[in-house]
């Protein structure tokens, strides 16, 4: 998926209606993805993906 923190990012369908690092609404705010055991994840940027990527386990319910 694209890097760029510019772009929201449209027809993509993830598991999680907010950004799990920072709530953000990921409907309008969608700018990077990440798989993570199996499931698509959306994030508003590149910098909750890497925040989330280091740790996932303290993000996910």
């Amino acid at each position: 998926m694209p890097n760029n923190d510019k772009e929201v990012l449209s027809n993509v369908k993830v598991i999680n209606k907010l950004d799990p690092v920072c709530q953000m609404p990921t409907s309008k705010h969608l700018k990077d993805t990440l798989t993570y055991d199996g499931k698509l994840y959306g994030f508003c940027s590149s910098n909750c993906k890497e925040e989330f990527k280091a740790n996932p386990k303290n993000f996910i319910k």
